[in-house]
């Protein structure tokens, strides 16, 4: 099954997006407001995969625009953490996401910028 946010992405604009995870309780957060939740057990590990952009299935319903400054942590960001992200990056104070959790990020993509 698949877990999906609450509220919709806007079309023609750019969107900031945060998917976290705590104690099996999936977060998604839109321009850093909490934009719902669902449960997902298990652990993720090196064979698991996310496919990000896709609905459904990675045949069906590509993601049919843009997608800037891709990162993930091996740490469940909180709240304050999705609205501060997003606030930082929308005022032009960090566009630069290495600078949050250094420690904790394990990939990042500017992707082209």
């Amino acid at each position: 099954g698949f877990l999906e946010a609450t509220s919709n992405i806007s079309f023609n604009t750019w969107e900031h997006v945060l998917v976290t995870r705590s104690n099996g309780v999936i977060y998604f957060y839109i321009n850093g407001v909490a934009a719902g939740s669902g449960t997902r057990n298990g652990s993720i590990s090196a064979g698991s995969y996310s496919i990000l952009g896709m609905f459904n299935a990675p045949t069906q319903n590509p993601l049919q625009g843009n997608m800037d400054e891709v990162a993930i942590w091996d740490k469940a960001l909180t709240s304050c953490d999705a609205a501060g992200i997003y606030q930082a990056s929308s005022n032009g104070i960090t566009a630069d996401l290495s600078t949050v959790y250094p420690s904790s990020l394990k990939y990042y993509n500017r992707m082209g910028d």
